[in-house]
This record gives C-alpha cells, sequence and structure tokens, in this order.
C-alpha cells in the first residue's frame, strides 16, 4: 500500500523515489519496510488522500500543519512509526547523499554493529565538497569551521538512524533549539538512569552526506548563537532530569518528560529556577574556551594555525557574548 498526500515538498518526492529504486534493485533490503518523509516547512492546506496498492512497500508522506522539530519528532516516534519497525531513520530535506547507498549504508552499519543504539552520517560542508572557487570569508568559514568534538560519538540530526527501543521512552520537549544534542545524551545514558556510555552510538566513515555551509558572516553567527543557546538550555534540563533520576528513578524521568508535552511552560520554568548560574550566568564557559582546548592538545601549533586560532576565537567570543545576552533577555527557548 502506497499512501500519498499532495501538494508535498519536492524533497519527500526525492526520497520516495530513492527507495523506489532500491527496492527494485534489492527488494530483500526493504522487504517489510515502512518509511515515513517528514517534509518540515510551512502548513499547506486543501490536500487530499489518494491510495494506490503496491506489494512490497509502504511509503507514507505525512504533512502536519502544527510546526517545530521536537513536535514532529515526537509526534512521527510515538504515534506514526509502526511498532514492528527494526530501524527507524531521520533524515533532512536539504541535504544531499554523497551516494545513492548512503541510507542502506547506514542501515547496514547498524544491522553489523548489533550494540550499537544509534548511528548518523557525517556532515560535510558544500564549500568543503564540491570544487568550486571560494572568496575570502568563505575561506575563512571553511578553515575556522573545523571540527571542535569528534562527531563520531555524536548525533547529527540532519541524518541519523536509530533503534526504536533506544528512542521509544524519550519525548522531546518543546522550545529546544537544538534537539540531536538531547536525543544523544537520552541515548548515552538511558534517560539518565546510568553513567555516560558514548560506545552506544557509532559512526561509519563511508557514510556521508552534504549540507549547505553558510557564506555570510552575520548568517554563520546567528547559525552558531542558536546552536550555543540549545547546547546551554540542554545542559540546564540534564541538571533538572538528573535530579529527577535522583529522587524517582528512571520512570520519573520518563513521566517528567511526557508531562512535558503537555505543559507549555515546562521548560521555561526549568530555565527560571535554574538560570542565571552563579558560576557562568547562562552560558557555561566551555562553549566560549573549546576552541583553545583543542589547539592546546593539537600538535600543529604553526603560525598558519595560529592565525586560525585567533579568527576561530574572535568568532567564538563574538557568539558567545550574544548567547549570554539573549537567554539573559528570555529569547533562548525556541530559538531555531
Amino acid at each position: 500500500m502506497v499512501t500519498i498526500s499532495a501538494p508535498f515538498a519536492c524533497a519527500a518526492i526525492a526520497c520516495a523515489v530513492a527507495l523506489v529504486v532500491s527496492w527494485r534493485q534489492d527488494p530483500r533490503r526493504l522487504r517489510n519496510g515502512v518509511f515515513a518523509v517528514l517534509a518540515l516547512a510551512r502548513p499547506q492546506w486543501g490536500f487530499a488522500w489518494e491510495e494506490v496498492s503496491q506489494k512490497g512497500l509502504d511509503i507514507v508522506v505525512l504533512n502536519w500543519p502544527e510546526g517545530g522539530k521536537s513536535r514532529t519528532w515526537n509526534r512521527f516516534v510515538h504515534e506514526q512509526a509502526r511498532p514492528q519497525a527494526d530501524m527507524l531513520v531521520f533524515c533532512d530535506a536539504d541535504i544531499q547523499f554523497v551516494t545513492e547507498r548512503t541510507i542502506e549504508n547506514l542501515l547496514d552499519f547498524m544491522s553489523g554493529h548489533p550494540d550499537v543504539a544509534a548511528s548518523s552520517s557525517v556532515p560535510i560542508k558544500d564549500i568543503d565538497h564540491f570544487p568550486q572557487k571560494l572568496n575570502l570569508v568563505e575561506h575563512l568559514i571553511s578553515a575556522s569551521g573545523g571540527k571542535l568534538f569528534n562527531t563520531r560519538h555524536a548525533i547529527c540530526g540532519q541524518l541519523y538512524a536509530a533503534r526504536p527501543a533506544a528512542i521509544r521512552d524519550v519525548r522531546m520537549p518543546v522550545g529546544l533549539p537544538v534537539e540531536d544534542g538531547f536525543i544523544r545524551h537520552m541515548i548515552i545514558t538511558d534517560l539518565m538512569s546510568r553513567p555516560v556510555d558514548e560506545s552506544v552510538i557509532d559512526q561509519a566513515p563511508d557514510v556521508q552526506h552534504v549540507y549547505e555551509s553558510e557564506r555570510k558572516i552575520f548568517n554563520l553567527i546567528r547559525h552558531q548563537i542558536r546552536l550555543v543557546i540549545g547546547g546551554a538550555i540542554n545542559k540546564v534540563v540534564f541538571d533538572h532530569l538528573s535530579t529527577v533520576n535522583a529522587m524517582s528513578g528512571r520512570e520519573g524521568v520518563r513521566q517528567d518528560l511526557l508531562a512535558s508535552l503537555s505543559n507549555p511552560d515546562w521548560l521555561p520554568a526549568i530555565l527560571r529556577q535554574r538560570l542565571p548560574d552563579p558560576d557562568y550566568g547562562w552560558v557555561p564557559r566551555p562553549f566560549l574556551m573549546q576552541r583553545l582546548v583543542r589547539f592546546a592538545e593539537s600538535p600543529n601549533r604553526g603560525l598558519r594555525a595560529r592565525a586560525i586560532l585567533g579568527i576561530g576565537f574572535t568568532f567564538d567570543l563574538v557568539v558567545y557574548v550574544c548567547a549570554q545576552f539573549k537567554m539573559w533577555r528570555g529569547t533562548g527557548v525556541g530559538y531555531w
């Protein structure tokens, strides 16, 4: 049964076509498969449902008028994803696959590593992947971006797969600016019930995708402010949930997250209660110092590396101060 609603995003059509092509090449890989293509776009009205019978593959295109990535994630995982699904794949509509087998390779990696609960594709900037002439600003963005942390045990929200058992009890509070960091922490701590175990998230180096990089400084600053604010908010939420776990255990954390779905003030109330922190204010200092720490640990400390460090740290300082200011004004929640 193929269920399709129209109109819907062209990206959704492309995903559906890619899945059908893969199925025709090797039907065994997608046997009894169920895929939901989520188009996170503006609400569209007046669509109608059409059903066409076809054996072997179900494609369901969902178009929900209520926006927000947290709401969409919760609704897909807990209302639409079928209980018998072996794997759930989450994919943004504005990325490009490096090969036509990207999703297949991602699922193959998960199948070959049964102890891995989730795995992400490796993100690559388009200005680094495609041969092109870059202006000075784009060169600086490409050179100074770097990797401030190891992505192997991270969740990249642009494209990742997760086993349903690892996320069935997770509810994402509405208003989180950076949802992939929240999901990662819930997985590696099993809802705060155990010490951090990063080994349950791993990454296949041959699974990659390309995303559109920011090309203007002000746009890049705004993007990084969102990430820093999201990280700061996540830390506050983790501290809160850790307290809940100490009092009521894992079930208490699960119930607290479930209650957040019906309480729009859940996240703002936690932030009001715990911020500002007497030690760092609204944004922890590691968000400012991580580039310096990375440089101190690197064997490459030549003149070019020092110049890049200076530019990068200046950028980090601007982002950090702006994030502190926005959090102080109370504009952090829902910043995405």
